[in-house]
């Protein structure tokens, strides 16, 4: 008859200790999420991260119109980004598909973290994908 009321005592005691392990670990968990930011989250430079998102075009929508291609052709004056840009207008103007290069330079651009104008060259020189 003893055991079972040592039992209730112990389960409650047990109990009353596994949640203040489990109030204080969340408690610790918040604080240390309110000291980073989400540059730090994603291991980013903010300035980094605007020239990646800096697109002469939109990339969820079809490029197929001259006034896109002429603002991709504007977006740096470099001579190797504009054989580039040549190449891949050459190349996608014959594919049917006109969301293939928009989907295209966005893998490009999310796999290797490299901008529009770097993965503009890296498709042009071997499609991006390798």
């Amino acid at each position: 008859m003893e055991f079972l009321r040592s039992v209730p005592a112990f389960v409650f005691v047990f109990g009353g200790l596994a949640c203040l392990i489990l109030a204080f670990s969340l408690w610790h968990i918040g604080r240390r999420r309110d000291r980073q930011d989400v540059f730090t989250i994603l291991s980013t430079d903010p300035k980094q991260l605007a020239q990646r998102a800096a697109t002469p075009v939109g990339l969820l929508k079809p490029i197929k119109s001259d006034a896109d291609w002429r603002a991709i052709q504007v977006h740096a004056r470099d001579a190797a980004y504009r054989r580039a840009v040549e190449t891949v207008r050459n190349r996608y103007q014959l594919v049917g598909n006109p969301m293939l290069l928009p989907n295209t330079l966005r893998t490009t651009m999310d796999r290797w973290d490299i901008s529009f104008r770097d993965a503009m060259i890296r498709v042009a020189n071997d499609d991006g994908l390798r």
